[in-house]
């Protein structure tokens, strides 16, 4: 298992989730908190500034596998909870957050079979190359407001240029994922292929879509006058 230490995190947690203000590591407790004209991107466009979402937490990594995620997420001060169906991959993950004294519990679970979520429970959640439809409204409902999902994984062209995943159902469709979270401020979306080296694709180019998106309070009713 010494090979699995040499995971590095995703690019769209390291890199986005200090654009927007919203990893808890920062050592003074009024810049976590403070609203900064942080740019918001989709498609490498601006859409959206003024973003304040910085706060201390808990989060959920949905299909962990040997914790490349939830490990950085842990070292940058959540209380992370990791789920997935793989023994192996499980054990790693809490020999590694004990050796290295992180707040970080993995479990075994298989997300195929019905799983219960927590409502409101997390201000964090990741979900990086699983993709089930059905669990979608429970990951949406298990954030807390103000809390954001981070979402990774094969957009449909990886099935259709290179056969894998080996069935299209594993793959989002175009602006699939973005319409799963409409209701949602979607702080940043993309959908393109990264090029080898980009994105962990250590292994060669591949086809994605990835956003970050804020679960918001419902919009407060217009009075009809």
């Amino acid at each position: 298992m010494e090979s699995h230490h040499a995971q590095i995190p995703s690019p769209l947690l390291v890199e986005h989730l200090s654009r927007f203000k919203i990893s808890p590591s920062a050592k003074n407790p009024m810049e976590r908190r403070k609203s900064s004209l942080e740019e918001t991107y989709v498609h490498g466009a601006p859409i959206r500034t003024g973003c304040d979402t910085a706060r201390e937490g808990k989060a959920l990594d949905i299909a962990t596998g040997y914790g490349r995620n939830a490990l950085y997420l842990a070292e940058q001060g959540y209380r992370v909870e990791g789920m997935d169906r793989d023994e192996s991959a499980v054990a790693f993950c809490n020999a590694e957050a004990a050796r290295r004294a992180l707040p970080f519990m993995a479990t075994c679970t298989d997300l195929e079979k019905e799983v219960s979520f927590s409502k409101e429970a997390y201000d964090l959640v990741a979900c990086f190359y699983y993709l089930d439809r059905k669990i979608m409204p429970q990951m949406k409902e298990t954030v807390r407001k103000g809390g954001v999902v981070v979402y990774e994984t094969f957009l449909i062209d990886q099935h259709r240029q290179f056969g894998k995943p080996s069935r299209a159902e594993f793959c989002w469709g175009h602006n699939e994922l973005l319409r799963h979270f409409l209701d949602f401020r979607v702080l940043f979306y993309f959908e393109g292929r990264l090029p080898r080296g980009k994105g962990g694709a250590a292994e060669g180019d591949r086809w994605v879509a990835q956003l970050i998106a804020e679960r918001t309070a419902p919009a407060p009713q217009l009075e009809n006058r």
